[in-house]
């Protein structure tokens, strides 16, 4: 709550700045919807992260798989989450065709699904497919959270639409950092995996209840829509090269998201045990290092947009 009034507040004052115009005709609770789901998402993604060795170790025990495999279950486990996030590429079209918002709820149902079945995983290989699961719903939200702030934000405020929008993975970030302090140790990796499914009921209650971007509408209205129309048109003429150009980059936006960010926990542990004669608890820094990259990069996204206007 105290973020959605933060959120109004820099809302109401950028609405000073004449040369943009106003913030009329925002859909606010699109938004809000949105910008949930992502929340959801860099919380589920990231409490992985402060968590991803004791898992795979428990894990692999579990599997009757030697430690000596650690390793290499750990980036397979990274992998398998990413080929799920590239998997949702499918629901792409099928917003376009059924809309944004139910899509958007659908996605957040789902990776909250393949949330707690990761957290009661029994074994490497269960756990593998509810990673994909989880991959393929925090895929979707992303591209389908975005594409409904887009319709709901008119031209003049898009680009902050979407700075505001991408301070909710970061949120999400921080938040996990927060429960992995307080809460692993008491419920330990399996609870931390299952926390991301709470508030799910919440965000798909208002994807359901929220209407579709009127742009969305207005589309549905003067032109006949298919799924496999949607997808094939991405690679017609008129935007091939731009959706060429936006892979390229995407690719790069994903490397450095997981080189930069992911990563962090599994660095900074690294680091402290090379570090014997620090004060405070590997946990505790492990947590701060997470926080402190997470809000950064929410001033960042707040600030960018400026920026770009």
């Amino acid at each position: 709550m105290i973020i959605i009034l933060y959120i109004k507040r820099l809302a109401r004052m950028t609405e000073t700045i004449p040369a943009k115009g106003s913030w009329k005709g925002v859909n606010w609770k699109i938004f809000y919807t949105s910008w949930g789901g992502w929340t959801l998402d860099g919380f589920t993604a990231f409490i992985y992260a402060f968590v991803n060795v004791v898992t795979t170790e428990y894990l692999l025990k579990a599997t009757g798989i030697s430690l000596s495999y650690k390793d290499f279950f750990l980036e397979a486990f990274f992998a398998v989450f990413l080929l799920g996030w590239g998997a949702s590429v499918i629901f792409g079209p099928l917003s376009d065709k059924y809309g944004r918002v139910k899509t958007l709820a659908i996605s957040v149902i789902l990776f909250a699904v393949g949330s707690i079945l990761s957290g009661i995983a029994t074994n490497a290989y269960e756990f593998m497919v509810f990673r994909f699961i989880v991959g393929l719903g925090i895929g979707s939200v992303w591209f389908t959270g975005g594409n409904a702030v887009a319709e709901a934000f008119p031209e003049n405020r898009r680009v902050m639409g979407a700075g505001m929008l991408h301070t909710g993975y970061y949120f999400g970030f921080f938040f996990a950092a927060i429960a992995y302090l307080v809460l692993f140790p008491y419920i330990g990796f399996g609870g931390l995996l299952m926390l991301g499914a709470l508030p799910v009921v919440f965000v798909a209650y208002l994807g359901f209840r929220t209407r579709e971007p009127e742009r969305w509408e207005k589309v549905q209205k003067t032109a006949e829509i298919s799924a496999k129309k949607s997808f094939l048109s991405a690679f017609g003429k008129d935007y091939r090269r731009t959706t060429i150009a936006g892979s390229i980059v995407l690719i790069a936006v994903i490397v450095g998201l997981y080189g930069g960010t992911v990563y962090v926990p599994d660095v900074t542990t690294n680091i402290i045990s090379r570090l014997p004669h620090l004060a405070y608890p590997t946990i505790d820094l492990v947590a701060a290092a997470g926080a402190e990259v997470s809000l950064f990069t929410v001033i960042g996204c707040l600030i960018m947009p400026f920026l770009a206007e």
